[in-house]
């Protein structure tokens, strides 16, 4: 059966083939490699709607891997899109690096085994170099060469804490954690959570991200805070849904102390951020945090509930940033900057409105409803404690959000920045695909039923 990642391991091969024939024949029409990119990414989507992923030895389908694959690729379609849109040209090895981190990213989430894991995620660290690279400049280098370091480290953790596993259990499947010698189990299993933690921002390993994304244009902030963050998130579930019973006392400590410190220690830095993007990556960190309160309890109710908000925080993130681009090509570059700004367009404005409303957990966006599930798996648990901790850091957080919303809407320049405004076809385009991302925001109610 052919699956998605098949049609993505074909394009990867396929897109510098059809590009080295073009050059032969001389064909100077550069965007018939985008547009086959883009193709490649929605017949994968498809595939995956229809037939599901790939099933080996090595890679395990569990019952909320087809909804996270599908909502990846869905939102990797939407986010090259507007990329095209974005950029005047993009070079081919750009297009051929953007699938393989896709690729990367759907087999993280479909991982069984440690060796699979490792590749994937090498798969999808390794491309993701030359997107920070976009714009060639000292500023975007200087990122890259910090994403670069980092993922080395990640990677340098997780084959040494999997090796520890190995000597412990005897095998690197995640489903034969059943005999282990603690010893080495209980260092190799929070090893291996560190080196996932610095992929999906966790604090104490989230210093390298502001300053990457910041570095990075917003499109691909927008790709990379959202997919390759997901995709962290959902092996952390999925690891440590084997892993949890065999050290249940210290990971649940461990667990939770990482999840609080990283809903908390982002909220504080994020509110002394004049730089609107700046904030929204701290803020985007800091919302990583809340899907990994139900990581940490590991019970059914709570990982489907750290899944569903994985979904939910990834598509605002998505729709914040992809929102940001447009204001920033305005002048929009402070958060002062939004109460000074003239004729920045209906649809921008309301969507980076909408996406930090979802941030924020206002209902009834599809943020709300994340937010709902985690608090109602932490009750259900006894954690009423956790919960009354974390309406007080969503409350705290809403303070540099209402900064945002303050400058935005001043009442002085308010009825300008919904002025209809001259715009192209490429506008209209990047305006549409942030309506598609506004109405799956919307979509909450929905969508909660078939997580």
């Amino acid at each position: 059966m052919i699956n998605a990642q098949y049609i993505l391991i074909v394009g990867a091969l396929l897109v510098p083939l059809v590009d080295l024939l073009r050059r032969e024949l001389n064909v100077k029409a550069t965007k018939i490699i985008n547009y086959l990119t883009l193709s490649i990414l929605l017949l994968s989507f498809i595939f995956e709607v229809l037939f599901g992923n790939i099933q080996s030895t090595l890679f395990n389908s569990v019952d909320y891997s087809y909804f996270i694959n599908s909502f990846i690729l869905l939102l990797s379609t939407l986010i090259f899109s507007f990329m095209l849109l974005h950029f005047e040209k993009l070079d081919t090895y750009i297009d051929v690096f953007f699938i393989i981190t896709v690729l990367g990213a759907t087999l993280m989430v479909i991982s069984s085994n440690f060796l699979s894991l490792i590749i994937s995620l090498e798969m999808m660290s390794i491309p993701s170099y030359a997107l920070v690279l976009i714009v060639k400049d000292k500023k975007h280098l200087e990122g890259t060469f910090k994403y670069l370091f980092i993922s080395m480290l990640s990677i340098a953790f997780l084959v040494f804490g999997s090796s520890l596993i190995f000597l412990s259990s005897g095998s690197l499947s995640f489903s034969s954690l059943s005999t282990v010698n603690y010893l080495l189990f209980l260092p190799g299993i929070a090893i291996v959570l560190a080196g996932i933690a610095y992929e999906a921002t966790l604090v104490p390993f989230h210093s390298w991200a502001p300053d990457t994304y910041d570095a990075a244009d917003s499109t691909v902030t927008a790709f990379l805070s959202s997919v390759p963050k997901a995709a962290g998130l959902i092996v952390i579930v999925h690891i440590f849904t084997y892993a949890f019973p065999l050290a249940e006392e210290f990971m649940l400590v461990t667990l939770m102390i990482l999840a609080m410190a990283t809903i908390i220690v982002p909220s504080i830095i994020a509110i002394s951020q004049s730089k609107l993007k700046r904030m929204l990556i701290y803020s985007s960190i800091a919302q990583s945090g809340f899907a990994f309160v139900g990581v940490s309890l590991l019970s059914t109710i709570s990982v489907y509930s750290a899944v569903f908000y994985v979904f939910a925080f990834a598509t605002a993130d998505a729709l914040v940033f992809l929102s940001l681009s447009m204001l920033e090509s305005r002048g929009v570059y402070l958060i002062s900057d939004l109460g000074k700004a003239k004729n920045l367009g209906m649809v921008p404005v309301l969507g980076l409105s909408l996406g930090l409303l979802s941030l924020a957990g206002f209902p009834p966006t599809i943020g709300f409803f994340g937010k709902l599930l985690i608090f109602m798996s932490l009750i259900f648990q006894g954690y009423v404690w956790v919960v009354i901790v974390l309406i007080a850091v969503l409350l705290f957080s809403t303070f540099y959000y209402y900064n945002v919303f303050r400058n935005m809407y001043r009442r002085k320049y308010f009825l300008t920045k919904f002025v209809p405004i001259k715009s192209d076809i490429r506008w209209a385009l990047k305006e549409a695909i942030i309506i598609i991302l506004m109405a799956i925001v919307f979509a909450g109610v929905a969508l909660i039923s078939a997580a």
